[in-house]
């Protein structure tokens, strides 16, 4: 089999020997949909929201020193959060299930808080 990959270096693209192919780009892989091929089994159980930011600092931000990930932990909404890189780039991911219920639940909050001082 052979697979024409693109050199970002150099900018061309050049054809490939090869044994398999990987597709790492999630639940809708463009990969799988080029090579014709579809996903068997049940998809993922839960569905995420993965935000990436940078926070250059955040390592130096708290005493727990340097680590893969960090666990947020809050009744409303628990995450993880990590570095990406070394650059500073830093990914939060969150249920997004707990979230939009954690937003339902701060807004009938709000609301109540509104209508009790009118």
């Amino acid at each position: 089999m052979s697979a024409t990959l693109h050199d970002l270096e150099r900018q061309r693209d050049f054809v490939a020997d090869i044994d398999y192919l990987v597709g790492t780009d999630g639940a809708r892989s463009l990969v799988r949909d080029l090579i014709g091929t579809r996903m068997e089994g049940q998809y993922g159980l839960s569905k995420n929201y993965n935000i990436v930011f940078r926070a250059p600092r955040l390592a130096t931000a708290h005493c727990l020193g340097p680590a893969i990930m960090y666990r947020q932990i809050n009744r409303d909404a628990p995450s993880l959060i990590g570095p990406m890189d070394s650059g500073g780039h830093v990914v939060l991911h969150a249920d997004a299930r707990r979230v939009r219920h954690a937003r339902r639940r701060h807004r009938r909050v709000r609301d109540d808080q509104r209508r009790h001082r009118h």
